[in-house]
């Protein structure tokens, strides 16, 4: 059985698509491709607050500015910075606050048991 004369044109087409994408690859693999688009300094995008850390709102309502190449690195590594110290800052304030505490608890466990030994002498002096 003969096949119909778009089966031969299918097959021709899918051999010169596939020898233009081999083509392609060669040309961008050695280099002679192009380049990229470089987008010199601009003033940085981000509205970040300067007077105080981030909060969860300002990263919620956050968007990196984008470009054909993606993200920008300097937004980024700002964003990240300012997470950094927002981040350092938290933890250093947590660490004083359980410092605090355990100190408030080991403060009340001495005057329980000093209550306690005191109510224990004045019930032998009786």
């Amino acid at each position: 059985m003969r096949g119909s004369w778009h089966d031969r044109y299918v097959l021709v087409l899918l051999a010169v698509a596939a020898a233009a994408v081999v083509v392609a690859v060669v040309v961008v693999a050695t280099g002679r491709g192009g380049e990229l688009t470089w987008f010199g300094p601009a003033e940085l995008a981000l509205n970040l607050p300067a007077d105080r850390p981030l909060d969860t709102a300002d990263l919620f309502g956050l968007r990196l500015p984008r470009r054909p190449s993606g993200y920008r690195a300097a937004d980024v590594d700002e964003l990240l910075h300012r997470l950094g110290y927002a981040l350092a800052e938290r933890d250093a304030r947590i660490a004083i606050l359980e410092q605090r505490l355990a100190e408030m608890y080991e403060h009340e466990r001495r005057r329980a048991q000093e209550a306690h030994t005191e109510a224990e002498n004045s019930e032998e002096t009786w």
